[in-house]
Order: structure tokens, then sequence, then C-alpha cells
């Protein structure tokens, strides 16, 4: 596995080799949730951590000790109706209309890693290739595939609202060079970049913004005048001044 920032993961995908030529199909991506705000410093359990790491080394040496064979892996008839039914979940969802519609480079792949998955769950398992993959290591190979599927979904979504996002932030910074600051409203944003936009669809691009470090939030001073005012904006300025 590799673990990177989510911009490392946004440039990745918007590299148009790498898409092109298939790389960026190869791999899964998982986004868990921010453990920000509920870490503690409690001390880890170092004898249940060894156990867990000395564990999981003899099974990776285990399976790389393993004599090489020409051998195929075969699934019961049990595992073959699963992955079946799978398979035609994936590939209906590739088609007109499907939900896998947009990204059907990605997605058509993901029936083939759920194979690939079971023979790996089976090999750790069970140490024997000749015996044939069972249904309940199928069950789990496609939970595993659902779940990258769930969380490539959300990767696909969010890397095209930057992709809108980035568009606005084009127009923001134009109209800031043109002023000569990296400081603007929230109104002269809907001025300048997003005239025909909805307030709180506005607000979903400038949220985007922030995360990926394009922006920063500044903090409201309120008074009898402005209790209802939207905050101001300002472009980072290692980033207004690299762009200058």
């Amino acid at each position: 596995g590799i673990c990177a920032q989510k911009c490392i993961l946004n440039d990745l995908m918007r590299n148009k080799v790498f898409t092109g030529r298939g790389f960026v199909q190869r791999f899964m991506f998982s986004v868990p949730p921010s453990m920000v705000g509920s870490r503690t410093l409690k001390k880890t359990d170092e004898k249940a951590f060894n156990v867990v790491k000395d564990e999981y080394s003899e099974l990776i040496y285990s399976l790389l000790r393993m004599p090489h064979s020409e051998n195929e892996i075969r699934l019961s008839d049990e595992a073959t109706e699963l992955f079946n039914k799978f398979y035609a979940r994936v590939e209906a969802g590739l088609g007109a209309g499907g939900i896998f519609e947009g990204e059907s480079d990605y997605f058509g792949k993901i029936a083939g890693r759920a194979l690939r998955i079971a023979g790996i769950l089976h090999m750790a398992e069970y140490r024997d290739i000749n015996r044939p993959v069972d249904a309940r290591t199928m069950h789990a190979a496609i939970e595993i595939a659902e779940y990258f599927i769930t969380q490539s979904t959300n990767i696909f979504e969010e890397h095209h609202n930057l992709s809108a996002a980035e568009t606005v932030f084009n127009k923001i910074l134009k109209k800031c060079r043109n002023d000569n600051t990296n400081i603007i409203s929230f109104r002269e944003i809907k001025r300048s970049a997003c005239r025909k936009l909805e307030d709180e669809m506005v607000i979903n691009l400038l949220e985007t913004l922030v995360d990926f470090g394009y922006l920063a939030e500044l903090p409201i001073v309120r008074n009898r005048y402005n209790g209802r005012k939207k905050p101001d904006y300002m472009i980072r300025p290692e980033l207004f001044n690299r762009l200058a």
C-alpha cells in the first residue's frame, strides 16, 4: 500500500498520460475518515502489536516460500455463482445510464480485482493451490471489492467537484491579480466568478478549495452591522506569488 496526501491523489488522477495508459486504473483507492479530533496518547500494547507483526510477517514469508506452480486456482460452484452475480451487477453499471458509465475504464477492472483478491485470501488461509476457492472466501473478496467501489466512487466525485472548483479559483485569481490583493470577499467571488450559481453551491466550491489548500477562510469580525456577513477568503501567499 502507498499512503499519500489527497493532493497527490488528485494530481495522479488528473495526469492524462497516467490515465490514458491505464496506470491509474491499476490502483484501488481508499480515503478513510480523518482521525483528527479523536486521537489519544494511549500507549500501544506492545505485546499485542508484536504478535500481530510476527503473524503477518510469517504469513507473507510463508507465501513467498511456496514453490512456483503453473496450476490455476479454481472456484467452487458456489463461489462461481457468487462471482457471476457480482460480475453481472458491475457490468450493468458500466452500460449507458449505469452508475459506472462515466468511469468505465476504472470500474471495468473491478470484477477482475475481486477474483485476484479471492485468490490472495484463499492462499493466505489454505496455502493450497489445488483446493477450489470456497463461497466464504469469495464473499469476503466481493465485500472488499464493494468497499473499494464505494471509496473510488467518492474519490471520483470529489475529483470532478475539484475540477469545477479550480475553474472558479482561476477566476478568483484573475480578479485578485487585477486588484493587486490576495484577499477577496464572498460577495466579490459571487460577482466575478459565480454570478449564476446559488449561494449554497458557491459555498460548497469554496469549501473544496479550502480543503485542498487553494484558499484560506478568514475569521469573521462581527459587529452590529454585519451579523449575517459571510467570510472573506485569502489566496495562500505562496500560491498567489507562485502563480503571479
